[in-house]
């Protein structure tokens, strides 16, 4: 049997050749296996974000006054310039949000001075400061006066001279910051207690706790109030 020449001599060492270099790459990947992948970066850890309950957790810090009092009432009247009142008589000031405090009035444990119980103010300028029966007034932030006599009932203004307060259902009013006041609502209210009807002062609801629901008796109806001169309604 006779041999191509396409088979044989130089032509088949050229097709040898050829098919050699084709698969050579092929066969270089296969023994050296896959292609490694370069290592991922592992990310840095991230500080784990504040829960709600941390987000606006706050810390108290004790007064920073130097006399030991005891202390009753705080009002701020911006972020940073604030009042406190407490024992015998005291009024403390901080116009730096509470770092430190001066006496305005009272300031020492040994001295006589009433228990100023409670605070208010409509501005920065005008405030008041109560003990059961006596007000304090300022009109400056700075310097304070008594007002008015046996003023009881906390106080509540609605301007630096008009104001309301309340005592034993009787609501009272004062157009000069204190020193004057006028009776203008006695809050009375029936009851059913037990099966019997009770007309009594009232001790509940709008003419009692919080002075600024009462500032609105006039919107209320005639029947739950009536003005001690009997007549049904009124106007503050």
């Amino acid at each position: 049997m006779k041999t191509s020449p396409a088979n044989s001599g130089p032509h088949k060492r050229w097709i040898r050749l050829v098919g050699a270099l084709l698969l050579t790459p092929y066969g270089a990947s296969s023994q050296q296996g896959p292609p490694r992948k370069a290592p991922s970066k592992v990310p840095a850890a991230k500080a784990a974000a504040p829960t709600e309950a941390g987000k606006f957790k706050g810390i108290w810090e004790p007064v920073n006054y130097k006399e030991d009092l005891q202390l009753n009432d705080v009002f701020f009247v911006t972020p940073d310039v604030g009042y406190v009142s407490g024992a015998a008589g005291t009024i403390l000031k901080t116009t730096d949000g509470g770092a430190t405090w001066t006496a305005q009035l009272g300031g020492d444990p040994q001295a006589q001075g009433p228990d100023l119980t409670r605070l208010h103010f409509f501005n920065e300028t005008h405030g008041w400061a109560q003990s059961w029966n006596q007000l304090f007034r300022t009109t400056d932030g700075e310097n304070w006066q008594p007002v008015g006599q046996d003023v009881r009932g906390p106080v509540f203004f609605t301007s630096e001279s008009r104001g309301f307060r309340i005592y034993g259902g009787h609501v009272f009013k004062t157009e000069d910051g204190g020193h004057d006041w006028k009776e203008v609502f006695f809050c009375r209210a029936k009851m059913e207690v037990g099966g019997l009807t009770q007309d009594k002062s009232a001790t509940f609801g709008a003419c009692t706790s919080r002075l600024p629901a009462w500032v609105t008796l006039s919107a209320m109806p005639a029947s739950s109030l009536r003005l001690k001169t009997g007549a049904p309604t009124g106007r503050l």
